[in-house]
């Protein structure tokens, strides 16, 4: 909420904190951890377009595939994560950042080696552990170098990121099937089908990005608080403020769920019923949500800057209170009007415009309930409870249905349908109840910050 004294404790800060780098580091660093975002949603995402070809390749039912997609990585993901958002609050974030780039490269290159279920697996489960570094060190060294009244947009254009890794993955995830649709002959291999090609080129862009990263600076930490980073600290702090970490983050995740859903399953469909090549569909849906997508999240960052300021009753999150009744009627919509053009449609603008803007906003939404030194254990918190439900089990619940209640594999779509309705009306109640709550933390969370430079200012000689 801002006030009065969130006005003077921005001043203080500013005053004890060292000063802001210059517009240009902070452009570039910002560009870096951006094109960062790319690169991992491309390797993350790119077995997306991959499903139907890798079903074909190996035998897999569709339960193994979403284990393969969702499961495997998220699984993995949250585990890593636990210890890596400590790390990210006392270590430096760009090395952590670097680590996780190497792991996560050489897991995607490791995808297209697999000649079963479990290699595939294992394969996409080291692909989680590298990227479960990227979000916690990329938003807490935005929330450093940018200041607060410009970090919601700073923090969706970062966002935006994965948009356009997400629309890259199926673009260039169906050209390359469609270039390499009869595979190669590589020797130490022997015959390496189309989509084993798409996972290991996938994985060639992290290499530039590594050495890219060695040129970022580790930021100094602002806004901190007296005491040190500390599990204790943070789970003290939730443990005070139990509804909102908990209401705000379900609702976020409620959108990850139909989000990752649609993401997942739509290509499927598409292949499956509609009969759309990789090519045409990698080329319509990966540039709709190149176009869309990226814009959508810097949006959403901004949307929820102009909230806080001018609605402070609803703050960020009067994002999500005006875009999840949008997802709902776009459901129906896919629901009674059915075929290849409206279930694009409803993509990119579910997925593409509607959804990112929710993500756009949610991760300032989260770094302003904590203090500085609990920022990255946050937005790990945030990831474990986002990328269980939406990677972990949003597309095992859609398999689920399509195997066990529907009992068709032409059925898909209806599948989807099934799982995001419930979730996207689940994530606008859960949004109005943390309205008041998510307000009561982050009033709790600048009052501490504010004690804490108070405190320091104090002990400074005149």
């Amino acid at each position: 909420m801002v006030n009065k004294a969130d006005v003077e404790q921005v001043q203080k800060l500013e005053n004890c904190d060292p000063p802001y780098p210059s517009s240009s580091a902070v452009g570039y660093t910002v560009g870096v951890l951006t094109i960062g975002f790319v690169v991992a949603y491309l390797d993350r995402q790119v077995i997306s377009i991959l499903l139907e070809p890798i079903r074909l390749s190996l035998g897999l039912t569709d339960t193994q595939l979403s284990l393969v997609q969702g499961f495997a990585f998220s699984l993995f993901f949250v585990l890593a994560g636990i210890p890596i958002g400590r790390l990210v609050d006392r270590a430096n974030r760009r090395n952590v950042l670097i680590g996780g780039l190497i792991c996560w490269t050489a897991a995607t290159f490791a995808c297209g080696l697999a000649q079963n279920f479990w290699q595939l697996f294992l394969a996409r489960m080291l692909v989680g552990i590298g990227e479960a570094c990227l979000a916690p060190t990329g938003y807490s060294i935005v929330a450093d170098i940018v200041r607060p009244g410009r970090r919601g947009l700073a923090m969706g254009f970062l966002t935006g990121g994965t948009a356009v890794g997400a629309a890259g993955s199926i673009f260039i995830g169906g050209l390359l099937l469609e270039m390499f649709a009869e595979g190669l002959h590589i020797a130490p291999l022997g015959h390496v089908a189309s989509w084993q090609i798409v996972f290991f080129l996938v994985s060639l862009p992290g290499v530039p990005l590594i050495l890219m990263l060695f040129t970022v600076a580790e930021p100094a930490r602002r806004e901190k608080v007296a005491i040190g980073p500390s599990d204790a600290t943070f789970v003290q702090f939730v443990r005070r403020h139990p509804a909102g970490f908990g209401l705000t983050f379900a609702a976020f995740a409620s959108n990850l769920i139909c989000g990752i859903a649609t993401m997942v399953w739509i290509p499927v469909v598409l292949m499956r019923i509609y009969k759309v090549p990789a090519v045409e569909l990698g080329a319509t849906i990966g540039a709709l949500m190149l176009v869309v997508g990226g814009l959508a999240s810097t949006i959403g960052g901004a949307a929820g800057d102009w909230l806080q300021t001018r609605a402070p009753s609803i703050g960020r999150l009067g994002v999500p209170l005006l875009a999840f009744p949008l997802l709902i009627l776009l459901a129906l919509f896919w629901y009674f009007v059915e075929g290849a053009t409206p279930t694009i449609i409803y993509y990119g603008l579910s997925c593409g415009l509607v959804g990112s803007i929710i993500n756009g906003s949610s991760f300032s939404a989260i770094n302003q309930m904590v203090p500085n030194n609990m920022r990255g254990q946050a937005v790990t918190a945030f990831l474990v409870v986002g990328n269980f439900a939406g990677l972990g089990l949003a597309p095992t619940a859609v398999a689920l249905v399509t195997d066990y209640v529907l009992k068709d594999p032409m059925q898909v779509q209806l599948s989807v349908i099934l799982v995001a309705i419930p979730a996207q009306m689940t994530g606008l109640l859960l949004t109005l109840l943390a309205l008041k709550p998510y307000r009561r933390t982050c009033e709790a969370a600048a009052a501490m910050t504010q004690a804490s430079t108070a405190m320091v200012g104090s002990t400074k000689p005149i």
